[in-house]
C-alpha cells in the first residue's frame, strides 16, 4: 500500500489566515523550509543566505541585479531602486557576476511590487504577529505559514500596507508581444507570456 503524506491543519481566524499560534519546533522548521523553497523565505538560519537582507529592507537598490539607471538585469521595464522589490532579490556580491538577460521577465512574473514604506521585510508585513521568542531569536509569527520569523526576514508573499502590484503593460511591451505573436519562426500556439524581448 502506498504511503499517504500527512497534511498539517492549524486554526484560522476570521481573516482566513492562521491565528498565529505557531506549531512545534520540528513542524515549524518543516513549514519554514517549505516557504524557503516555494516563496524564497530567508533568515539567518533558513533559506538561501543570498536571499537574506540583514537590514530587512529588500529594496531593488540593494539587489545584485539592480542597474543604477533604474533598470534590472532580470525584470523588464523601469523599476524603483528605493520603493521596489521582487521575489528574485539577492544581496550584492562583487564575486557573483550576473547575466544581463536577453529575454527579461515581466514584473508580474517576478512578483515585483512597490511600497510607500521604507522597504519590505517581515517587520512591515501585515501577516506578521508578535510572538514568544523561539530558540534562535525569532520573535514574530507569520500568519501565512504559521511559523516563527525574524523581523529582518522576508518572502515573496510579503504584504506591506498599500503596496502597488499592478503595473499595466506599456506600449513598448505590447509592441514586443505583437511582434513575438507574428514571428513565423515560433511554432503555432507557443506562448510568450511573461517574457519581454529587448
Amino acid at each position: 500500500m502506498a504511503q499517504v503524506r500527512p497534511i498539517m491543519h492549524f486554526p484560522t481566524g476570521g481573516d482566513g489566515l492562521f491565528k498565529g499560534e505557531g506549531a512545534d519546533p520540528i513542524q515549524e522548521e518543516h513549514l519554514r523550509m517549505g516557504f524557503a523553497k516555494k516563496f524564497q523565505y530567508a533568515d539567518t538560519h533558513c533559506g538561501d543566505p543570498r536571499a537574506y537582507d540583514p537590514k530587512g529592507d529588500y529594496l531593488c537598490r540593494d539587489c545584485n541585479m539592480f542597474v543604477p539607471n533604474g533598470e534590472c538585469l532580470l525584470v523588464f521595464g523601469a523599476i524603483s531602486g528605493t520603493k521596489g522589490s521582487c521575489r528574485h532579490w539577492e544581496n550584492k556580491d562583487a564575486g557573483d557576476a550576473e547575466l544581463d538577460f536577453a529575454n527579461k521577465i515581466s514584473k508580474d512574473m517576478a512578483g515585483y511590487g512597490e511600497t510607500p514604506l521604507d522597504g519590505f521585510g517581515c517587520k512591515r508585513c501585515q501577516y506578521r504577529k508578535d510572538a514568544n521568542t523561539d530558540s534562535v531569536g525569532r520573535d514574530d509569527i507569520c500568519k501565512q505559514g504559521n511559523f516563527h520569523v525574524l523581523d529582518t526576514a522576508c518572502c515573496a508573499l510579503n504584504n506591506t500596507p498599500k503596496m502597488k502590484i499592478d503595473f499595466p503593460e506599456t506600449a513598448e511591451q505590447k509592441a514586443i508581444q505583437k511582434k513575438a505573436d507574428s514571428d513565423p519562426t515560433l511554432p503555432e500556439g507557443v506562448s510568450t507570456w511573461g517574457w519581454a524581448v529587448r
